[in-house]
């Protein structure tokens, strides 16, 4: 009998509980990302803008990996990746920006995020680049 978790779709649930924050603003996206991470085994935990990502980051809501839009509603994701490279206690969390934007390589670079999504994203993309960056601060 195997005690290791069983692939899903070609990908492996995590063995610890990986924490992903989804900071997008469009509640059916949100939505559709938390169902499917999920799915595979990942804690999510939503934030429609960066004021409410960065209020859980300060509650000590610390996740693994966090997947930041770029442009959202009161406070979008330049501004938060600013305040959160800032602060020692959670700067060091790997971003994935996920954006529909299609000139924001440069800006990309200037906000150092760990990789980026561009939407529409399939499925499996989304899943190999969350597996990749959760296991990035090597807390597995």
């Amino acid at each position: 009998m195997r005690n290791d978790p069983l692939p899903v779709d070609g990908y492996s649930k995590p063995t610890k509980k990986k924490t992903v924050l989804v900071v997008e603003d469009e509640a059916e996206i949100r939505g559709a990302v938390t169902e499917a991470l999920e799915m595979h085994g990942y804690t999510v935990v939503p934030a429609a803008n960066g004021q409410v990502a960065l209020d859980l980051l300060r509650s000590n809501h610390l996740p693994d990996l966090i997947l930041l839009d770029l442009t959202m509603p009161v406070k979008d994701g330049y501004t938060f990746r600013l305040e959160q490279t800032g602060d020692p206690r959670w700067g060091n969390i790997p971003v994935v920006t996920v954006t529909a934007d299609r000139d924001f390589v440069g800006r990309l670079e200037r906000a150092g995020c760990s990789a980026y999504l561009q939407k529409p994203f399939e499925l499996d993309e989304l899943l190999a680049i969350v597996e990749k960056y959760c296991d990035y601060r090597g807390t597995a």
